[in-house]
């Protein structure tokens, strides 16, 4: 098993996840937006709103290096919009370790 920890740029989830099989292990951190989904399907929701944002390029397939960098900063952009969008519609709910 190798364990990985996860911490998205797209939203304030936190997860942990075994890095062979790319299977959920725990979650650390749920935002709002996720806060319903537990165990496997949290880890593809998280990566589906993650990739999301990820496909939002719009460059052609052989950019000029500064085309590159001008695109990747409005996708971080939109990624931190959205982080952000989130924590303004309620609290993140955090594991309770005992």
């Amino acid at each position: 098993m190798s364990l990985k920890r996860w911490t998205l740029d797209s939203c304030p989830c936190v997860i942990q996840y075994d890095d062979g099989p790319m299977t959920f292990v725990k979650w650390e951190r749920r935002c709002d937006e996720h806060k319903l989904l537990d165990g496997q399907p949290l880890y593809d929701g998280i990566l589906a709103h993650n990739q999301s944002f990820n496909n939002q390029f719009t460059i052609g397939p052989t950019p000029t290096r500064e085309e590159f960098q001008t695109e990747a900063f409005r996708v971080k952009k939109l990624k931190t919009d959205e982080a952000k969008r989130i924590q303004r519609n309620g609290p993140t709910e955090r594991e309770v370790i005992v």
